[in-house]
């Protein structure tokens, strides 16, 4: 929540039961579909938020805002209490806490980033057919990029057409972020 400084875990805490507070309209202890936006009622949004299947949260700006809850359906009776979305932050705090030093800090950060960044190049490598000293050569990396176009060229006419992108590929309010922008250059 602060970029300058630390937070210890009774400050994280804290800052989930004011969110949940805010969030609690009717001051009834329990977050209830009364409680969310119009938008996301009747839709499973709690039962998504309890990681349960549900269209209520995918998409939607709410997504971020309920964001601190997920999971937190514990006894899956359809309302998240205080206690409930306490226990799973916490929870959720002592996984982010790397150095378990009771405080979440920069160093944390860079630890958890430094953990996803270092499992996506094993996958890049292992994609390409890394040899065992995680190195990819020019031509197994082209032979990907060609068999990915190959894939996408369906009418094998050598480009690539709107008509031959896969749904939602490219443009779609910046969703595509990850996928496959241009299509390779097979004149190298």
């Amino acid at each position: 929540a602060r970029r300058e400084r630390s937070m210890n875990k009774f400050e994280y805490l804290d800052e989930v039961r004011r969110r949940f507070a805010m969030l609690d309209l009717d001051s009834d202890g329990r977050i209830t579909d009364a409680d969310l936006p119009p938008r996301m009622r009747d839709r499973g949004a709690l039962s998504r938020l309890a990681g349960e299947e549900g269209r209520g949260m995918r998409g939607h700006r709410q997504g971020r805002m309920f964001g601190f809850l997920r999971g937190a359906n514990v006894d899956k009776d359809g309302a998240i209490t205080q206690d409930e979305a306490v226990r799973v932050a916490g929870e959720r705090f002592d996984r982010m806490d790397r150095s378990k030093d009771g405080t979440l800090d920069r160093a944390d950060r860079q630890a958890r980033v430094k953990e996803a960044t270092d499992y996506r190049v094993k996958r890049v490598l292992h994609r390409f057919g890394a040899v065992s000293e995680g190195k990819i050569s020019r031509g197994q990396a082209f032979k990907v990029a060609g068999d990915a176009f190959t894939r996408l060229d369906r009418n094998n006419d050598g480009t690539i057409s709107r008509n031959e992108r896969p749904r939602g590929w490219r443009g779609h309010r910046g969703h595509d972020r990850g996928r496959m922008r241009h299509t390779p250059r097979t004149d190298l």
